[in-house]
């Protein structure tokens, strides 16, 4: 029986892994696929085990053969080495030759150590070499007693720059890039490569606002609590574009050649920008409390009520309101009148902008 083993990040699995099994079938007659686990750093986490698990559930093919298998045991120590992994495979599966699919990148972040040494005292290496690593299969012959080499394909090298941050249809399925946009855990990481650490700080503590708020009120609508604060977490990704850049696209994508001010657009432009590199669904209520978070419409909806008052009332902006207009507006969230709150506060900002302006 030939198992074939696949080491696989925390990160959700795309069509690229899935196309290199299906590579790795035709030069190896393979019985089961088990997929395994190695964490390399605390900072590299982003789906919980019992979030991935379900991820992989609804990725991975539902086939006899090959039997497509998680191996949620490797989630259960998240210090467990990939060789101390595959040791756990051979003890499970003592009768079966085990072989492990790599990519000439993984290979290379393999290489260096002892561990790959004794990784190849169990198992036999099934390898995908990218064009640009080609030299390493000179060397290859004398470190891996001549692995399985799977055919290098454009298609399959296109696929390999998936990732949370490079999101095309073609990498993810649907399912995957739905349950990527509803993790907050995607969101953090997301936000945090584009933001300053002030203004990602500032995107955590709005989403923790949004949170007070939903407990204050007793708010019963899950789907309402969640999508306010995947959007609070989102609502300022393009906060630090420059003036130039948010006029360009507002115009350009957006259609939007009148604002108050250049900065305003961040909202429409951060709500645009996560439609089209992450793939969240066009007219989606996510999307709209974003792009009206800075310039709310007339009859906003409660999402978006919800994110402008977070975003205004999040502890570090304590100081630019009168004290009596802050407590005030808390005031009547704690009555549970978010209208009332919404509409108090849109009559402040409204009252100091007519002041600025004269």
């Amino acid at each position: 029986m030939n198992i074939l083993l696949v080491p696989d990040e925390y990160e959700p699995i795309s069509n690229y892994k899935l196309e290199l099994i299906k590579e790795a079938q035709k030069v190896l007659d393979t019985n089961s696929v088990i997929f395994i686990y190695e964490k390399r750093s605390q900072g590299d986490r982003i789906f919980t085990q019992e979030e991935k698990l379900v991820l992989l559930g609804s990725a991975i093919p539902n086939s006899l053969s090959p039997k497509y298998i998680i191996d949620g045991n490797s989630f259960k120590d998240i210090n467990t080495s990939l060789y101390e992994n595959i040791q756990m495979q051979k003890e499970k599966h003592k009768d079966a030759d085990l072989f492990l699919l790599l990519d000439s990148r993984e290979f290379n972040r393999l290489k260096d150590s002892t561990d790959l040494i004794y990784i190849l005292t169990i198992c036999k290496l099934v390898l995908y070499v990218f064009p640009e690593d080609k030299e390493i299969l000179e060397r290859l012959p004398m470190t891996t007693h001549h692995p399985l080499l799977i055919a290098n394909s454009v298609e399959i090298s296109k696929l390999s720059k998936a990732s949370i941050f490079n999101v095309h249809e073609s990498y993810f399925s649907p399912l995957i890039i739905e349950y990527m946009n509803k993790s907050s855990e995607c969101a953090i990481k997301r936000i945090k490569n584009h933001l300053s650490d002030s203004r990602f700080k500032h995107s955590l503590r709005v989403a923790g606002t949004v949170q007070k708020i939903h407990e204050i009120i007793e708010l019963k609508d899950m789907e309402l609590r969640y999508d306010s604060y995947i959007a609070a977490l989102y609502h300022d990704i393009c906060k630090e574009f420059s003036n130039e850049a948010l006029i360009e696209i507002a115009a350009s994508e957006l259609g939007i050649f009148k604002f108050p001010h250049p900065k305003v657009l961040h909202g429409p432009v951060g709500a645009w920008y996560i439609s089209k590199y992450y793939l969240f669904p066009k007219g989606t209520d996510i999307l709209e409390a974003i792009a009206q978070h800075t310039v709310p419409s007339v009859n906003p909806k409660p999402i978006t009520k919800l994110l402008f008052l977070a975003d205004h009332l999040e502890l570090n902006k304590k100081d630019r309101y009168p004290q009596e207009v802050y407590e005030n507006i808390w005031n009547l969230i704690e009555a549970k009148d978010i209208d009332k709150a919404f509409s108090t506060l849109i009559a402040y900002c409204d009252a100091v902008r007519a002041k600025k302006s004269k």
